[in-house]
């Protein structure tokens, strides 16, 4: 029988995250483990493989990245602004300290799911936000953007509140679209600790789906998933964004 790593290298990219997905907590017993981790690391491989090819094609379409404190959040400091950059940086791969924080994460509410963990191991952070003079009619890009390490730690405190109904503490993963444009928002997406899963649910983001099928969703919308919601799409500029990205 086929592991699930060669038929995801195969193509059988959504088939083989939906049938880790249905494993549950089997997924962290071998000899699955081996095999899921292998899956979420070729797939977080290809994610940040991705993202450095993304950034500098938005920069070649005039495509402009958020300053905080001059575009966005113009209430901050000059001090307020470099710390927001150097903290949510466009992207910036894994620290040093990486293995620590993560510990850190799963001491305040249980273990990561496998595709969260393995994001943070291997692609670090990134921050897609900002905007394209010719993308005007678009509400808002809710632009990729997914928290360090670091940054979902100390948001744990802040927003990862115990669910009442199901007794989980969530971390936080990424702003929503609102707080992305400089707006007050509903809060951030966040994910659900202490299930020993590949994948899992990433609350309060609008399309409802998992973290590993979001990612998928922003790469086929040129990293920019609320294009899909634009009254007239850049299909020029989308065929270029998207060109070679590898599929996960």
């Amino acid at each position: 029988m086929a592991s699930f790593l060669s038929r995801y290298q195969q193509g059988e990219h959504e088939q083989v995250w939906a049938e880790l997905l249905a494993l549950g907590g089997q997924v962290r017993e071998e000899p699955l483990y081996s095999d899921a981790l292998a899956v979420a690391r070729d797939t977080m491989r290809r994610v940040r493989y991705n993202i450095e090819l993304l950034i500098p094609r938005l920069e070649a379409i005039g495509y402009h990245f958020y300053r905080y404190g001059e575009d966005i959040y113009q209430s901050f400091t000059a001090e307020g602004s470099e710390e927001a950059h150097r903290e949510m940086p466009i992207f910036a791969p894994p620290t040093e300290d990486v293995d620590e924080l993560i510990v850190a994460i799963e001491h305040k509410g249980g273990v990561l799911p496998l595709s969260v963990r393995v994001f943070y191991e291997m692609v670090g952070t990134v921050n897609l936000a900002g905007t394209h003079a010719n993308w005007r009619n678009c509400i808002r890009l809710d632009s990729l953007e997914v928290h360090s390490a670091k940054r979902a730690l100390l948001g744990c405190d802040q927003y990862g509140i115990e669910d009442e109904a199901t007794g989980r503490y969530s971390v936080p993963l990424a702003p929503d679209e609102f707080l992305k444009e400089g707006a007050g928002g509903a809060g951030p997406y966040t994910i659900a600790l202490g299930s020993a899963v590949a994948d899992a649910l990433l609350d309060g983001e609008w399309h409802e789906t998992t973290f590993v099928n979001y990612l998928r969703i922003c790469f086929r919308w040129g990293g920019m998933p609320g294009l899909e919601r634009c009254s007239i799409k850049p299909e020029k500029e989308l065929a270029y964004l998207t060109e070679g990205l590898l599929p996960i």
